[in-house]
């Protein structure tokens, strides 16, 4: 008979932190993916400035593959978005430093969120 008396309010709070966990978890598997990709990214801009180093390719160039790696991960990007730098200081080895900014969108129920990103690497330039 004393379990008639009871108001249910544990009940309650663990039913709310059951759905706030899976709504966690639902963010988590959906944004994942695109950190993961973000990581990725990078890698293949670093492997591209390097090759751009030691192959001497020219702004275009670079600009189009490093394109090429953001289509592949369906990363939003334009030509405006890719900088290119070359440094040569008087007694420092030749550098090549590209920076690129990319976005993607991740369509949540009700939501659009909005990523952007920045990359930056270095390389150098010349053959060892």
């Amino acid at each position: 008979m004393a379990l008639s008396r009871e108001l249910g309010g544990g009940r309650i709070g663990c039913v709310f932190i059951l759905l706030l966990l899976l709504l966690i978890l639902f963010i988590s598997f959906k944004a994942g993916p695109v950190y993961l990709d973000k990581v990725n990214f990078g890698d293949d801009l670093n492997s591209i400035t390097s090759k751009a180093g030691v192959y001497a390719w020219n702004d275009r160039r670079i600009a189009r593959e490093i394109m090429t790696a953001a289509e592949a991960y369906d990363f939003e990007i334009n030509r405006d978005d890719i900088k290119v730098n070359r440094i040569n200081r008087y007694q420092q080895a030749p550098r090549i430093m590209v920076t690129v900014k990319f976005r993607r969108d991740l369509e949540l129920p009700g939501y659009t969120h909005h990523f952007t990103f920045e990359a930056t690497s270095s390389g150098l330039i010349g053959s060892l």
